[in-house]
């Protein structure tokens, strides 16, 4: 008879163990709710992050690469006129003969 009682008595407490469980689960279903809103903000400030960074990287690179077009073409240019001065002192010198 004590065994039957104490079955009873557990069988009293399961509604609060329901009720513990269920509290349970809504205490994680929001945590994770949260965890989930917290990544996606992360993942919006890290796509955020690199779109302000490769902009400014590319800017940066644009500007280099105008600078060396820049210095190559006056290498040219002064390449053309060395090789233009050249060939009029090797023809006054071939006058001068």
């Amino acid at each position: 008879m004590i065994h039957a009682c104490e079955t009873l008595g557990s069988f009293e407490s399961s509604p609060d163990k329901v009720v513990n469980k269920t509290r349970s689960v809504e205490k994680m279903k929001s945590e994770a709710e949260k965890c989930l809103a917290q990544g996606e903000k992360i993942c919006h400030e890290k796509t955020e992050f690199e779109d302000a960074t490769y902009g400014k990287f590319l800017s940066l690179l644009n500007t280099k690469k105008a600078k060396l077009r820049a210095l190559r073409d006056k290498e040219d240019s002064e390449r053309a006129v060395e090789e233009e001065e050249s060939t009029d002192k090797a023809e006054s010198f071939e006058r001068e003969k």
